[in-house]
């Protein structure tokens, strides 16, 4: 996902990168993402060490964004063996992480002196590594202009965003953020159906995978209703009738809503934990 994103502020120019950088452990990586020109390390510590320099050199202390691209878990540990981060100063942090706070990042990063840090809570999913993406913004009332303004640009640069309160970033993340996930889902579910009525395995992902896209250009404009469009394609007694009454028959939507309330409720776990 971080990937993802700088790839995306590159195009579009919100990211410059001279001025980019990027802590990625795992060398393989650190040389794919260096061929893009910006400036590749190995751990947080260096870094934060890099920004500082770079802001310096540019007498622009303060203005570098901090993105946290990085699983829940591990938070701890990088706020940990970052010392660095305490020398930062009042700065914005942008962090994609599921179920962490406002509050929490708060509590986690070490307390910059002469301020308070400003965090934003961002939410995008995996398409928006194809310009497809759909982001929540939470925005704190901590934020300034610059940092709002900045943090919408780098995300519209993959996609389309929103911008929601914090209390409903977890919902979000069960509906978009693991969106695509039920997407994929009913895409494997059809190819496995497709072979199983005579279709060999080539064949039928390259029938299914089609007829999604081709879906989701009808489903693209924004004052198209799902429903109506699945009635326009299910005349009464015919095939398509047969198959939705076998889906609503099995409760495949209720099984959706559960689903996504489960995911919902296992973001709210994560922001206890």
């Amino acid at each position: 996902m971080a990937a993802a994103i700088v790839r995306s502020g590159l195009r579009s120019g919100v990211l410059a990168a001279p001025s980019t950088i990027v802590a990625e452990p795992e060398e393989s990586r650190r040389a794919e993402l260096s061929m893009l020109g910006i400036i590749a390390v190995p751990d947080a510590t260096r870094g934060i060490e890099s920004m500082l320099l770079i802001e310096t050199a540019h007498h622009c202390h303060g203005m570098g964004a901090v993105v946290l691209a990085v699983k829940p878990q591990v938070l701890g540990t990088v706020a940990s063996t970052t010392p660095s981060l305490g020398s930062l100063g009042p700065r914005c942090f942008v962090s994609i992480m599921a179920g962490v706070t406002s509050a929490r990042l708060a509590a986690s990063l070490p307390a910059p002196h002469g301020g308070s840090h400003r965090f934003v809570r961002v939410m995008p999913n995996l398409p928006i590594s194809v310009g497809k993406g759909m982001t929540a913004i939470a925005q704190s009332a901590s934020i300034d202009a610059h940092d709002r303004d900045w943090t919408e640009s780098l995300f519209a640069s993959g996609g389309d965003t929103v911008v929601l309160p914090e209390e409903l970033i977890d919902a979000f993340t069960a509906v978009a953020g693991s969106g695509p996930a039920y997407v994929f889902y009913i895409a494997e579910a059809m190819e496995r159906a497709a072979q199983s009525v005579g279709f060999d395995a080539k064949t039928a992902r390259a029938i299914v995978r089609q007829t999604i896209n081709g879906a989701a250009s009808l489903l693209s404009d924004a004052n198209t209703d799902p429903s109506a469009l699945r009635q326009a394609v299910t005349s009464k007694g015919g095939t398509t009738h047969a198959a939705c009454s076998v889906l609503d028959s099995s409760g495949v939507m209720e099984a959706f809503a559960r689903a996504i309330v489960a995911a919902r409720d296992r973001g709210r776990e994560l922001s206890s934990g």
